[in-house]
């Protein structure tokens, strides 16, 4: 069992599917109580060539993911200040943040934000005990990724050393041990989950 878990409470967003929902029921597993948050945009792409990216797609992204996430933290960080309550966020970036990926410099775009907002956000944190950091996960099997076209799935595997998708349960792992007590000397950091695909 991981250490500081059992008895907190935990806000998982985008909780109705995906890593979201793996993630909340670990915490659940491990005594937490948990608030579920389905975000209805949590997890959306607007694919398309930049030649051919319109405003909205663009928009509409950068708002779902990058100002999601800077919301939602915001929200629950000046929460954790006013009632003196020390804690972890954990932020969803993605390896499409980390290496880019064709036909979606808007959610490159977004899930990098997402990183360098959480080291920042970090280092404004930390003096009032709160961590914060990003996990970074590689294809997933979820829904999302179930709509990649098999051209495209093929191409990845081929790309990642460990020659799979990952588990919504390897992901949730990682949330669980950021969460815990047993990271709370780890904060400002993004942590790859991603079969070796950006190394």
């Amino acid at each position: 069992m991981l250490s500081g878990l059992s008895g907190k409470l935990a806000l998982v967003a985008g909780a109705g599917s995906g890593i979201g929902k793996t993630v909340a029921l670990k915490l659940a597993a491990h005594d937490c109580k948990v608030g579920l948050f389905d975000l209805n945009k949590e997890g959306i792409t607007r694919d398309a060539m930049l030649l051919k990216m319109t405003d909205d797609q663009w928009d509409s992204i950068i708002s779902c993911h990058l100002k999601g996430s800077f919301l939602f933290t915001q929200i629950l960080a000046r929460q954790m200040v006013k009632a003196k309550i020390s804690g972890s966020i954990v932020n969803t970036g993605s390896i499409s943040g980390k290496i880019g990926n064709t036909g979606q410099a808007n959610y490159s775009a977004a899930k990098a934000g997402i990183i360098a907002f959480s080291k920042a956000t970090a280092r404004e944190l930390a003096p009032k005990g709160i961590r914060c950091n990003t996990v970074v996960p590689g294809f997933i099997n979820t829904p999302m990724a179930n709509a990649i076209p098999p051209h495209i799935k093929q191409m990845v595997l081929m790309m990642t050393p460990m020659g799979r998708f990952g588990e919504t349960t390897e992901i949730a792992d990682l949330y669980c041990f950021l969460a815990s007590e047993s990271s709370s000397y780890i904060t400002g950091v993004d942590i790859e989950v991603a079969g070796g695909l950006a190394m």
